[in-house]
């Protein structure tokens, strides 16, 4: 069972040295708080860059001895650890290198027989709390999912955190709101206690977002960084997946093909095609959901974002500085949209309901660095 602790608390590591391997990003591998995590290991494998099968092969034949494996850094680095130590069960080993054309694996969950200390230095991925991972497999990005990915111990200190870039902080922010509102807004028949434990959640999210965009306070800043690891830990672990469908947030699908294609960032990739789904959105039947849960929110966001919901998630990413998408070519369009059909559509749960010119329009009515100039 996943337990989630502060780094003065990390009493769990208690194996001996030479049966602890570190996996660690090189870009925190220096940092004062990181350092003592790295004396207890035997050995560190500082990688570049990880989020691959390729990693997470390395990663296991490294820690083959080893009674446990710390994980230091974002999102990439977290997830490659899960995949490496799901890979001692050969049946996971089966599924993930099956020739499917399905880009979501669902992995057995098979009980590991080592341990994952999962330390994040960034905010906003909640990886070290899920079990779901986004691994780059065979030049195609894809989506395994198992409880038996989800890491031992989550350690949720924001003082990790404190070196990492004010926009990438803002990005992450939004990235975890973005995971709480998502099955609120897509889906049509609500559990009014899910739905208000999610609201209250995404308030929180939407008020850390205000000081972390507003405020220079470092005690403030640290405590609102705080709030977003321990809110977006629980946008991965509530109640609130029961207000959705299985595979109702369809732009996450598309954002994964999109910034794998185009080689950007996936929040990038998501924060320009959200405005554009919820136009989706708010032509359909999850109109009046969306609209309600986005005026909860709008009083707790930054620079007074108007109460149409896309409309007002333009005007908030702007407000935020998120970078919007370089244009895509004709081709890039439809080599995305080819790879969303063969991995997620045609006759697949992830985007059922979608044709191919639905994903075509949503691509073409992006939010790109063209768009937001003419604005």
């Amino acid at each position: 069972m996943l337990r989630r602790t502060h780094l003065t608390e990390l009493s769990a590591l208690d194996a001996p040295a030479r049966d602890r391997v570190a996996a660690c990003d090189p870009a925190v591998a220096e940092l004062p708080l990181v350092q003592p995590l790295l004396e207890q290991c035997e050995q560190v494998l500082i990688h570049a860059p990880w989020g691959s099968l390729e990693a997470a092969e390395q990663l296991r034949e490294t820690a083959d001895a080893a009674s446990q494996v710390v994980a230091i850094g974002g999102g990439s680095v977290l997830d490659t650890a899960k995949v490496a130590l799901a890979l001692d069960d050969p049946a996971t080993r089966t599924v993930v290198n099956a020739r499917d054309r399905c880009g979501w694996r669902v992995l057995p969950d098979t009980m590991r027989s080592r341990r994952l200390f999962a330390v994040p230095t960034t905010i906003g991925t909640a990886s070290e709390v899920s079990g779901i991972v986004s691994v780059v497999s065979q030049r195609e990005k894809l989506a395994l999912t198992s409880p038996a990915l989800q890491p031992d111990v989550a350690v949720l200190d924001a003082r990790l955190s404190a070196g990492l870039d004010r926009q990438l902080v803002l990005e992450g922010t939004l990235e975890a709101l973005l995971r709480c509102v998502g099955p609120l807004v897509t889906t049509g028949l609500p559990d009014p206690a899910a739905e208000a434990a999610g609201i209250a959640a995404a308030r929180r999210l939407a008020d850390a977002l205000n000081v972390l965009h507003g405020s220079d306070d470092e005690v403030l800043r640290l405590q609102a960084r705080q709030t977003v690891l321990e809110a977006g830990a629980e946008t991965q672990r509530s109640r609130r997946a029961e207000l959705s469908t299985p595979f109702a947030v369809k732009s996450w699908f598309v954002a994964n093909n999109v910034s794998h294609q185009l080689g950007i960032r996936k929040m990038q990739a998501l924060a320009s095609l959200t405005p554009t789904y919820w136009g989706f959105l708010a032509r359909s039947e999850s109109s009046d959901r969306l609209q309600h849960v986005w005026e909860a929110l709008t009083p707790h966001l930054p620079g007074d974002p108007s109460t149409d919901p896309s409309t007002g998630l333009e005007q908030l990413l702007d407000t935020l500085g998120i970078a919007a998408m370089g244009p895509m070519s004709d081709d890039d369009i439809e080599s995305i949209v080819r790879s969303c059909v063969r991995m997620w559509g045609g006759g697949l749960p992830m985007l059922s309901g979608w044709s191919a010119d639905d994903i075509r329009t949503l691509l073409r009515g992006v939010r790109t660095a063209d768009t937001t100039a003419a604005a």
